[in-house]
């Protein structure tokens, strides 16, 4: 379904935050926890959205090797 990323950005990845309403079930805590444990670890999420298109997350997290 894709997010507005303009409009939704700064609250994207807020605890409790959902994007769709109820088509699509959650409790708007999945991105937040993700982003949480990736940044813990040293890692980032990085996010591409096109409303009506879809969105893509990419997550990076160290290779333990640095």
């Amino acid at each position: 379904m894709g997010i507005d990323l303009v409009k939704n950005s700064e609250k994207l990845f807020g605890l409790y935050k959902r994007f769709h309403g109820n088509a699509i079930p959650g409790k708007g805590v999945g991105l937040h926890l993700v982003k949480t444990h990736a940044e813990s670890l040293g890692g980032r999420v990085e996010v591409a959205s096109e409303v009506n298109q879809g969105i893509e997350f990419k997550i990076y997290l160290p290779n333990g090797h640095d």
